[in-house]
């Protein structure tokens, strides 16, 4: 488990690639960076999600960097029951009941990916 000053250069780390995302989506540039690219990889790879693939331009990446510093911050238990989740795959929002962290749709299309592989 990360300690708190691994947590927060992680999420330094996740606003660091936000903000290269928010600058480039600005441009009308949305490209990849290789800087966010690395930055999801290791951020997927800390929070166990191998499943997930890198997204095609910033403003993908953007919506899975969200998600993923949510996972980073989580909010106070008692906080817990009105929040918001998003897939991470898509960013869409999730049913507050829902405890899993990709949307159905999201879950079906791998499971046909995986099918046939």
């Amino acid at each position: 488990m990360a300690t708190a000053i691994d947590e927060r250069q992680l999420r330094r780390q996740i606003d660091l690639a936000l903000g290269i995302c928010e600058e480039r989506n600005a441009r009308e540039d949305l490209e990849l960076p290789d800087e966010v690219a690395r930055y999801l990889w290791a951020l997927y790879e800390l929070a166990g999600r191998y499943d997930l693939s890198l997204p095609s331009t910033t403003l993908d990446a953007h919506i899975q960097l969200l998600a993923l510093r949510r996972v980073w911050m989580p909010l106070a238990d008692s906080e817990t029951d009105d929040v918001l989740r998003y897939c991470l795959s898509c960013g869409a929002q999730l049913q507050p009941s829902c405890r899993r962290q990709r949307c159905t749709r999201c879950r079906r299309e791998a499971a046909k990916q995986a099918v046939a592989s």
